[in-house]
């Protein structure tokens, strides 16, 4: 009867592994849709800066200043349209996935919760009042140390994430520049320099909005995420403590 509780106790664990890798999936894309706003906006920064690039491009100076002013007054006012019709309607649909992968963490969550505990007490043996040797259980001591695993990575994402941010700001344009230099014999600025002053300003102003926005992103996602792993590391250590 004992060696027919260890086996249920492995055959469910093997269960619990791929269930508690869709649990985690699932939280962690709702966590990333509830960012929708910040990409959306970013796109639209990047669009205006295209957009103004593309009318100065224009030889006639003076074409060039008027499209420029009309242009820019009317994509202030799609800009505005935009942000309330469709970046809501993009916000609100990644709202309603969100919930749902919300949902199914959730449901998954609480299978594994329950997977868990169904082991927990096929373990136990009730004459004695001890529990199996982590020797006969292999697949279930695996799969509590696959989650430790997990969520302990996630709790410090948000560390990882600043990290990130940093080497995005500082440490691609270091990079950049030394294969600059070693490439063609210049640094950076030095490269740029080789070009029109619009292509530099507008290179320039590029590459900060790129940065910014991925800077945002991941620094969001990390904070969300790491709030996630917090969380559960905090449910384990009141489980452990119970």
């Amino acid at each position: 009867m004992k060696a027919l509780k260890l086996i249920a106790v492995n055959l469910l664990s093997v269960l619990y592994i791929p269930l508690f890798f869709f649990s985690t999936v699932s939280i962690l894309i709702s966590r990333a849709l509830s960012k929708t706003h910040i990409i959306v906006l970013s796109g639209l920064g990047i669009a205006l800066l295209t957009f103004i690039h593309n009318l100065i491009s224009f030889d006639d100076v003076r074409f060039r200043m008027a499209m420029l002013f009309f242009f820019l007054l009317l994509f202030i006012i799609l800009f505005v349209l935009a942000v309330m019709f469709a970046s809501a309607a993009i916000i609100s649909a990644a709202t309603i996935i969100a919930s749902f992968f919300d949902f199914l963490h959730k449901v998954s969550n609480d299978l594994c919760d329950a997977i868990l505990n169904k082991c927990e007490a096929l373990m136990l043996d009730k004459s004695d009042g001890k529990k199996s040797s982590a020797m006969t259980c292999p697949v279930f001591v695996f799969a509590k140390l696959l989650r430790k695993i997990v969520i302990t990575v996630f709790s410090k994402a948000g560390i990882l994430a600043v990290i990130a941010g940093v080497f995005i700001i500082v440490g691609i344009p270091i990079l950049l520049h030394f294969r600059f230099l070693n490439d063609y014999g210049v640094g950076l600025i030095g490269f740029l320099k080789l070009f029109p002053i619009v292509e530099i300003i507008f290179t320039v102003f590029y590459a900060l909005t790129v940065m910014a926005a991925a800077t945002t992103i991941i620094l969001k996602l990390g904070l969300e995420w790491s709030d996630w792993g917090t969380e559960e590391l905090s449910k384990e250590s009141a489980k452990a403590t119970a």
